[in-house]
C-alpha cells in the first residue's frame, strides 16, 4: 500500500461521527435537551443491533457500582463484552473511556445517568429489541 488513495481510485476510510465525548458523559454540558438528542442519535446510529439483554446486563453493573474504585473495575468487563458481542462495541468503549477518566462521585452520579438516558432511548428507538 502506498498510502496514496487517490491515486490507487481508492476513497479514504471514512471517520465516524462523534457523537458524544467521553468528557461529556463526566460533565454534561449546559444545554441538556441537546445533550440528550444526540444520546439518542448515538443509539439510533450505533446500537441498532445491540440486544436488550446486553444492555441491561450493562446497565445492572453500572447500578451496583457504589463507588469510584467499583465502578473502575467495570472496565474489563466492558472489554469482555465488546470482545464477545461486537454490536455493544461503541457503547462498551465509550464508557471505559469515561469510566478511565471518573475521580469523583459526581461523575459516577453523571455516569449512571448517562447510560439510563442510553436504555431509554435504546427502548424508545428500538421497542422490540
Amino acid at each position: 500500500m502506498r498510502g496514496d488513495f487517490q491515486k490507487g481510485g481508492r476513497k479514504p476510510p471514512e471517520e465516524k461521527p462523534v457523537f458524544i465525548k467521553p468528557e461529556e458523559i463526566l460533565n454534561p454540558p449546559a444545554d441538556y435537551d441537546k445533550f440528550l438528542e444526540r444520546i439518542k442519535n448515538f443509539v439510533e446510529k450505533e446500537m441498532r443491533n445491540v440486544k436488550t439483554h446486553q444492555i441491561r446486563n450493562i446497565f445492572s453493573a453500572l447500578q451496583k457500582a457504589i463507588d469510584i474504585p467499583e465502578l473502575k473495575r467495570l472496565r474489563y468487563r466492558l472489554a469482555y463484552n465488546a470482545g464477545r458481542m461486537y454490536s455493544t462495541k461503541p457503547i462498551c468503549d465509550l464508557l471505559d473511556e469515561a469510566i478511565k477518566n471518573a475521580k469523583s462521585e459526581e461523575h459516577l452520579k453523571n455516569i449512571k445517568d448517562f447510560f439510563e438516558a442510553v436504555v431509554a432511548y435504546h427502548k424508545y428507538c428500538f421497542p422490540r429489541g
